[in-house]
């Protein structure tokens, strides 16, 4: 369908797929770093990734601001929170 835009903002140029870890503190044949993928490899076909932070949402306009300063106008918005790992916060 031409109608439909899909947009990934995401400011990381790394995937990494956590399920895996699972099966690597299983000791199942996998090592961290077989989780980690190109960011660009993962993203579906038609998709248009954006590489960057979303700043604010602005839902009484169906619009995002983006950290670089970019607006973003929507139908509808999907929201997948992510994480930033902070490995050396571990004693």
């Amino acid at each position: 369908n031409n109608d439909i835009s899909v947009q990934l903002i995401e400011p990381k140029s790394e995937h990494w797929y956590q399920p895996m870890w699972t099966m690597v503190g299983g000791h199942m044949g996998f090592s961290f770093a077989d989780s980690k993928r190109p960011q660009k490899d993962v993203i579906p076909p038609g998709a248009c990734w954006l590489q960057t932070e979303v700043a604010a949402f602005l839902p009484e306009k169906n619009s995002i601001k983006l950290a670089n300063g970019q607006t973003i106008t929507y139908d509808s918005l999907v929201v997948s929170m992510g994480l930033k790992n902070g490995y050396e916060k571990i004693p």
